[in-house]
């Protein structure tokens, strides 16, 4: 072959693989000339090095590596682009959904639940069963439309991508057919995802379906998709090797790879640290699990791996590895505090060394999942199981040895090629004679590329499978009801998941079975809530106000003032830092109406018609006009008002007194000092200038209320006023008529209650003289004598907010 033929063929074969290389030629001296051109561009060889090579297990991030060819590494970014994830299937669905986020969460992309405002959609598939794949055909049909209508709109584009099992199965079809689908990911391709939807962000086809034979995502970190749960999955290995004839999982999975038990445990431990109280190992044959890891391989036992009594494999036994056991204990031990379960196992890989340390550590969940998938010998033959019914027998005989409170489920599948009316009925027999507690019970469903699909004929009628179906569904729930009821009136260690779907006032929880049970009048934390916290109020409220009442009747008066609130906050070790912040009505809370359980909707008396809209010249943000015919309440015709409205506004009225006198209060006060040290307790500041100072006091706390707030600042230093303020007789005598004028004449004290009123009005001013004091004559003397003397000068208050001023004389408003 010459030289331009072996150059026309490898052209070929690169635009096969590139067809975006359009501009090489096919001479050779030209292909020569151009090549350089293409140098930063992959050629045939790194296609065929890539076969041989294993991948990096490393996430790309635009800004980081090395660039990807004809994509601009801003369009590797999300640009905060809303995702919107949808998954079916089974729970390694769930967990490479978490792992798809959590690639894109470090491309900013930002995650939605509305459909409405995603800019992406997401589905993980499933592709074990003919209906999986029917759900989601069915899905694309109602996205393809969405799409269209946004684009009719001139709404932002909607961009779909398919992913999982179904998009490595079906990808000709999802590419050709489907035309509204723009990217295609296979399960070991989730990391190209970024450059895939790059690709289809140009109204491109994108498709990655590259099945890998190391790829297990140990160095990405799942974000979980619900924060609230308890639970969690952690995949540690990927793929099947059995070749069961009827499955598909083979190849859309690839081959068995597992995760190094170093990643597992310390994402074990990561998840313990945020709360989780349960784990899930998840693998398509979890318990065929082999770290060959090059830190692993020095530990490792030489031997073949160990499988159960009576098993068999398809594929030459596998030497060397740490196995499952292994890693069970290793999990065991370092987070004994969390549950550890595992799915989906094959019993071949339930050696006695398995069993035996499920059975020696208690967080070890004792559930065991036994996928027999039918109980005929030549049924089993023909799946390729690798098993027959007594060795399925004595494996479930061997658990139970081992693990006398084992609860046990299973796979089962009737209708499958060839299977006759008496084959079926040893299934029936096979979960009569076993008992599980819970089972996975299907119609056989043919998939292509199976051996089943290859070598032979589904020649059961579907009417049979589905008779088939509901006889072994009605003989699984007759030994389940009766396994079941025997967790009836027994304690259990449960943890809760939530309530239960038949009432919410029941609580429902998973077992170490894995057996969900409820409790019935299970009284919660969050049904008590309110009332406790109720009580706990009114508990410190009661306290507050005898603490406060406490000081007040200390300072000599009648009624607290907020002076008296704050020293009792203090006292009771209570923090008032913020009360500035509330006082300048910063940052407060709004409470809202309490929802009333069974709240009747209040009926309008004599309202008919509707609203009249707004006419064309009114604004439209302007409220409507109200309704011509509706009741409207006036002050003399009202319609009855609530208790709960009256306490409501009462409250409000007494929220806002306090606010008021919050107010006041700081505005009157600067200086700041801690009632304790700040290197023992610096938590609770006192605000306070000089408590122990009287004129301080007696400026924060009046010796009287008979002024509003606004005068409140005449009154404070009544014992620091300056000039003479006493009224002359005949004042006094002219302010008598006018009294008797408007026809009031005031009651006269006797000698008794004017005594009396003297000694606390001396007790409240103790800045001013009790016998020298003028205006302590004053008042004491009911109709004033006429004959004062000076004042006497106190000490100075320390406060520059606070003035000398003098009380303003009272006028009388005549009745009219």
């Amino acid at each position: 072959m010459n030289t331009l033929a072996r150059n026309s063929i490898l052209v070929r074969l690169s635009r096969r693989i590139l067809p975006h290389r359009t501009c090489v030629r096919t001479a050779s001296s030209s292909s020569l000339q151009k090549r350089e051109q293409l140098k930063e561009g992959p050629s045939f060889q790194d296609f065929l090095r890539g076969t041989t090579e294993t991948s990096t297990s490393t996430v790309y991030i635009a800004d980081r590596g090395k660039p990807i060819p004809y994509i601009a590494p801003e369009t590797l970014r999300g640009q905060k682009r809303k995702v919107f994830l949808e998954v079916y299937g089974c729970q390694m669905n769930t967990n490479d959904t978490e792992i798809v986020w959590s690639i894109l969460k470090a491309h900013e992309y930002h995650r939605t639940v509305n459909l409405k405002e995603a800019d992406i959609v997401l589905m993980m598939t499933c592709a074990i069963r003919e209906g999986a794949e029917d759900t989601v055909w069915n899905r694309l049909k109602h996205l393809r439309l969405l799409k269209r209508k946004r684009e009719t709109n001139g709404e932002k584009p909607l961009q779909i991508g398919v992913l999982g099992c179904m998009a490595e199965r079906l990808k000709k079809q999802l590419v050709e057919k489907e035309h509204s689908v723009d990217v295609v990911a296979g399960p070991d391709a989730y990391k190209d995802l970024p450059r895939l939807l790059a690709i289809g962000q140009r109204e491109q086809k994108a498709i990655n379906v590259l099945l890998s034979l190391d790829e297990t995502y140990a160095d990405v970190v799942p974000v979980k998709l619900d924060r609230k749960s308890k639970t969690a999955f952690v995949s540690i290995m990927r793929g099947c090797d059995n070749m069961c004839s009827y499955c598909i999982v083979p190849f859309t999975r690839g081959k068995e790879r597992s995760r190094p038990i170093k990643s597992i445990r310390e994402e074990a431990l990561q998840l313990e640290n945020e709360g989780i109280r349960e784990i899930t190992l998840l693998g398509q044959n979890v318990n065929s699990y082999r770290d060959t890891s090059d830190g692993s391989l020095e530990d490792a036992p030489k031997e073949a791996t160990l499988l159960a009594p009576g098993f068999r494999t398809v594929y030459k036994s596998k030497v060397g590895g740490l196995r499952f056991a292994e890693l069970l204990a290793e999990l065991a031990e370092a987070v004994p505090e969390m549950r550890i379960r595992f799915t989906s196992p094959h019993p071949k890989d339930f050696p006695v060394d398995v069993l035996e340390t499920i059975g020696k550590y208690p967080n070890i969940c004792n559930s065991l999942h036994l996928p027999a998938q039918s109980g005929n010998t030549q049924v089993l033959e023909r799946m390729r199981r690798g098993y027959t019914r007594e060795a399925y027998l004595n494996l479930v005989k061997e658990v139970r040895r081992i693990i006398p409170n084992a609860t046990l489920s299973s796979d089962f599948i009737c209708g499958f090629c060839g299977e006759s009316e008496p084959e079926f009925a040893d299934t029936v027999s096979l979960i009569e004679q076993v008992g599980y507690h819970a089972a996975f019970l299907f119609a056989y469903s043919m998939r292509e590329k199976t051996t089943a699909h290859r070598r032979y004929s589904d020649d059961v009628p579907e009417e049979v499978k589905q008779e088939r179906l509901r006889r072994m569904i009605a003989a699984f729930r007759r030994e389940a009801e009766r396994l079941n009821s025997l967790f009836v009136d027994r304690t259990e260690l449960v943890l809760i998941e939530g309530y239960s779907k038949r009432s919410r006032t029941d609580l429902a929880g998973r077992n170490d079975g894995n057996v969900k049970l409820e409790e019935a009048g299970f009284s919660t934390a969050e049904k008590d809530a309110l009332e406790t916290l109720t009580e706990m109020m009114q508990s410190f409220l009661v306290e507050l106000g005898h603490s406060a009442r406490n000081y007040c009747e200390l300072a000599g008066r009648t009624q607290p003032v907020i002076g008296d609130v704050v020293v009792a906050l203090v006292n009771m070790g209570i923090s008032i830092r913020g009360l500035d912040t509330f006082a300048k009505r910063e940052g407060r809370h709004v409470l809202p109406q309490p929802q009333q359980a069974q709240a009747q909707k209040q009926q309008s008396i004599l309202q008919a018609g509707q609203k009249i809209p707004h006419p064309s010249y009114i604004p439209s943000h302007l409220p409507q006009f109200p309704d011509p015919h509706a009741y409207i309440r006036t002050p003399t015709h009202k319609q009855p008002v609530t208790e709960y409205e009256v306490i409501r506004e009462k409250a409000a009225q007494q929220q806002r007194d306090v606010e008021r006198a919050l107010t006041k209060f700081l505005a009157k006060t600067s200086e700041i000092d801690t009632l304790f040290d700040n290197e023992e307790n610096p938590m609770f500041p006192l605000i306070a200038c000089k408590p122990s100072f009287p004129p301080y006091l007696q400026a924060l706390n009046p010796s009287d209320q008979i002024f509003d707030f606004e005068e409140l600042e005449y009154y404070y230093l009544v014992a620091n006023r300056k000039e003479d303020i006493t009224e002359t007789k005949e004042e006094a005598d002219a302010g008598d008529d006018d009294d008797d004028e408007d026809g009031e004449s005031p009651k006269k004290e006797d000698k008794a209650s004017q005594e009396a009123k003297q000694e606390v009005e001396e007790a409240a001013s103790p800045s001013a003289s009790k016998s020298d004091s003028p205006a302590a004559t004053a008042s004491a003397s009911a109709g004033g004598s006429g004959q004062t003397s000076g004042v006497s000068t106190p000490a100075p208050i320390d406060n520059p907010y606070l003035r000398a001023a003098t009380i303003p004389r009272k006028v009388k408003h005549e009745m009219r």
